[in-house]
């Protein structure tokens, strides 16, 4: 009867309380520990990966997609672009991006344009300016009108040019005016203000108007009339993309005495078509960018490592623009932000492992030390049952009911309670954790009467148990354990540590295989060394210690299993004190990999100044990131360049990964230029 059945296991069970609440307080613990680490986890890693979207810079961030066609304007000019920006993404981005994306708007630049003083107009400085003419989505909400007013869009105005014969009189010619609105930087750089009037032409400088016949080349130009200077918010934004052309000019230095300035300028969308008459509808062709935002909830919400590998084949799939074709090119960093989020989390995983490898095999050994003592406890009742008629699988099957009862209840108190303290999270890997713990526990519970069920009646009702004869079988296990121990030990120690993914079993096992091999060894010494010890106690007159010592010679080996779990607790905590140890180290130096530097310290302030990092010590190191645009064998380029205190450095960093070989920038060079060191694949492509 179940009853009957029921009753009897829970009188069993009542006959020794204090084993049965140490067993239920050991197992509400370890499940409660085993269900929550990994939500936990969970929680933690999507919350780390929000923090690393979010920290980063929004242009690596977030997705660029750059096109160079022209639309044609109609009541909405900028429509149709939108639309098949909108159409690119649904039909060729990854499925779940849809899931990612925030918000999205359209950047149009214009091809550059170099100014000129209008005919009749006042003079302009000799120093080159180029102007290219931008729209964009969203910005007009972000700016503040200090003079002036908003570009609407112009009208025509008639201008009387020199006629290349000065006999003849040149009628006037009727040229566009597209109003534009400028920071006060980029107004006091250009030599603008508010109401001047300048003529635009195509620069001849770069190769944007190279599909342009020469002869229609001279016919295209157009006005630009400055009508308010802005004051736009911090280009730090996401808004911005990283982009601060629209914020501030940009000067490039030809040589020390010759430079120009390249400055961007707000038009009103209406005004595109005055743009695209003054080109002839024609080439060359706008520069399209469509910014997509990721929202940093939505990508931790989704399956994010399969997101940065479909975007990764996104990208690599469009990497080049064609003017006036549909290619486009993607732009986005967000696959390499998802993959140094996932190396540290794998990081993660391996520390977690080690955790569940000592909470297992603690709660393992314990258990199974506390089954020892409530197998002698229960002695008389087996022997009991095996006078009655009891087989073995039916004592064995009694003890499985204990170890159910004991096991199961605390294991589903902890996971429930789990599940509602952190809810939302994923509990399949809760749930296999805590049904393998529940299984570990009772095997751990049952194996101590494994050997007490099926000796003969004889031998278990002799009250005093002599050592038993060796198991050779048990023998070669012991051996096998130690040199698998052993191996484990070598392979952790030899192997490459990147190899290993998620949960590393090896270095799971590894504490657990060392502490139980260390446990066999030791409850094999306790009978020699108790046996010698006892032998020198007993030469001793009046010393009676020697009693006691043959007492533990005469015990069985299973009585020395809590010896065991002392070993087993303190060599898995000691070896895994000395994981973590190492992927600390291994962590400290991917960070010298990564960043170069124990520290980083950036300023994106214009003009930038050199950055002064007071590292331990009291030493201080200069250096200075910048941009510019500079002309080499008469080919225009962005040069992004970096200036060190090259002797400071060295004595910093000469010891260290940091160490680069900057002694040979401490002299200047004869003819008074910056010496500097560059890579073979920069000037091997610049011949």
């Amino acid at each position: 009867s179940p009853t009957v059945g029921l009753r009897t296991v829970f009188r069993q069970l009542a006959s020794q309380p204090g084993v049965v609440v140490t067993v239920l307080a050991l197992v509400l613990v370890a499940a409660l520990g085993l269900s929550v680490l990994p939500r936990t986890l969970e929680n933690a890693s999507r919350e780390d990966l929000r923090q690393t979207l979010t920290n980063s810079l929004p242009a690596p961030r977030n997705i660029a997609v750059t096109q160079r066609y022209v639309h044609r304007p109609g009541s909405d000019p900028f429509g149709p672009a939108r639309q098949w920006a909108e159409r690119f993404m649904e039909s060729q981005g990854p499925p779940q991006l849809g899931e990612a994306i925030d918000s999205s708007h359209l950047v149009a630049t214009s091809p550059n344009f170099e100014v000129l003083e209008l005919p009749g107009g006042p003079e302009r400085p000799a120093e080159q300016v180029f102007f290219e003419l931008r729209h964009q989505d969203a910005v007009w909400d972000q700016l503040e009108v200090t003079e002036g007013r908003l570009p609407e869009r112009g009208g025509q105005v008639n201008l009387h040019f020199p006629c290349p014969e000065e006999e003849q009189e040149c009628p006037p010619v009727s040229l566009g005016v597209v109003e534009v609105a400028v920071t006060a930087q980029t107004a006091e750089e250009a030599h603008v203000s508010v109401g001047d009037r300048v003529l635009l032409v195509p620069t001849t400088s770069g190769t944007t108007w190279n599909e342009v016949p020469l002869d229609a080349l001279g016919q295209i130009r157009l006005v630009m009339e400055v009508t308010g200077i802005v004051e736009l918010t911090d280009p730090e934004l996401d808004l911005w993309f990283g982009d601060r052309r629209l914020h501030f000019p940009r000067e490039v230095f030809v040589d020390l005495d010759v430079q120009w300035t390249e400055a961007t300028g707000l038009i009103s969308p209406d005004a595109f078509a005055d743009v695209l008459a003054a080109t002839a509808d024609g080439p060359p062709w706008w520069n399209y960018e469509y910014r997509f935002f990721i929202d940093p909830d939505g990508v931790a919400a989704i399956d994010y490592v399969d997101l940065g590998t479909e975007l990764t084949r996104f990208r690599i799939a469009h990497t080049t623009t064609q003017s006036g074709t549909q290619a486009a090119r993607v732009a986005t960093s967000l696959p390499e932000l998802i993959d140094l989020h996932v190396a540290q989390r794998e990081q993660t995983l391996r520390l977690m492992a080690l955790t569940v490898a000592g909470i297992v095999a603690t709660i393992t050994f314990a258990l199974l030390a506390l089954g020892v003592l409530s197998t002698e406890r229960q002695r008389n009742q087996v022997v009991l049952s095996r006078d009655r008629g009891a087989s073995a699988p039916q004592v064995l099957m009694t003890r499985l009911y204990q170890a159910i009862a004991l096991t199961a209840l605390p294991i589903a108190a902890a996971y429930v309670a789990a599940a509602a303290i952190l809810p939302g999270t994923d509990g399949l890997t809760p749930y296999a954790m805590a049904v393998a713990l529940a299984v570990t526990a009772a095997l751990a519970f049952v194996a101590p009467v494994w050997g007490l069920a099926r000796r003969p009646l004889g031998a278990i009702r002799a009250e005093v148990t002599w050592p038993l004869p060796r198991n050779p079988r048990r023998v070669v296990l012991e051996v096998l354990l130690i040199l698998v121990a052993a191996a484990c030990v070598l392979l952790v120690r030899r192997r490459d540590p990147a190899a290993a993914t998620g949960l590393d079993w090896l270095l799971v096992a590894t504490p657990a295989v060392v502490g139980a091999a260390v446990g066999v060894i030791t409850v094999r010494l306790v009978g020699p060394l108790s046996s010698m010890m006892s032998w020198f106690a007993s030469r001793g007159p009046g010393a009676v210690s020697f009693v006691a010592l043959r007492g533990v010679v005469q015990q069985p080996a299973r009585v020395r299993t809590p010896l065991a779990v002392l070993v087993v607790c303190m060599a898995t905590a000691t070896l895994s004190l000395v994981l973590t140890r190492s992927i600390a180290e291994g962590q400290l130096d991917g960070s010298w990999q990564t960043v170069g530097a124990d520290f980083v310290v950036t300023n994106s302030d214009l003009p930038l100044p050199a950055a002064v990092l007071d590292v331990e010590g009291g030493e201080v190191v200069h250096a200075a990131l910048f941009t510019t645009r500079a002309r080499f064998d008469n080919q225009r380029m962005n040069a992004t360049v970096m200036a060190v205190d090259a002797a400071r450095h060295e004595e910093v960093f000469g010891e260290t990964p940091g160490a680069a070989g900057y002694d040979r920038l401490v002299t200047p060079t004869a003819n008074g230029a910056i010496p500097a060191i560059v890579s073979t694949t920069w000037t091997q492509r610049l011949r």
